[in-house]
């Protein structure tokens, strides 16, 4: 993920903003772990509520304490708004519960890992963004664990 992003490890900011996402994936792997033990009889439709909703609480709470809220209500962000809030809020999270439904929660939380690099190929191919080869290579590594992950075939036992 950090060679997708193109973090730089001497830039403190960069530094700071890798430990908040290395904070947000824990959380999101021990929501998956819940889920995946207690949960996965729940409604997908309640089940995203409440997701949404707690992740609302937490995200509200930090941009009281962290930001100065401010947006400029174009056409444009209207329509972003509306298609993250539908698309990828709703949509992507009932995607996410339905898969942890039918599988393990390991071989779901791994495709996570492909985000940045389906990131980064929308940006090359939408926005005329370069790949570096770096950028590549993440893609390159992050797939092959994802695939390593999501293979089927007997389980390696670790030493």
């Amino acid at each position: 993920v950090a060679l997708v992003a193109g973090v730089r490890v001497g830039d403190f900011a960069e530094l700071e903003g890798m430990a908040l996402g290395v904070a947000a994936t824990a959380a999101l792997v021990l929501g998956t772990i819940y889920y995946s033990k207690h949960c996965k009889g729940a409604p997908l439709m309640a089940s995203n509520t409440v997701q949404l909703a707690g992740a609302s609480a937490v995200t509200l709470a930090l941009m009281a304490a962290i930001e100065t809220p401010h947006a400029d209500w174009t056409p444009e962000a209207l329509i972003a708004l509306v298609y993250l809030a539908v698309v990828v809020s709703v949509g992507g999270m009932a995607l996410f519960l339905l898969m942890l439904k039918t599988g393990t929660a390991g071989k779901v939380a791994a495709n996570f890992y492909l985000t940045p690099c389906v990131t980064a190929v929308l940006g090359w191919l939408v926005l005329r963004e370069g790949l570096s080869v770096t950028v590549i290579a993440g893609f390159v590594l992050a797939s092959a664990g994802v695939w390593l992950v999501n293979r089927s075939g007997p389980p390696v036992n670790a030493p």
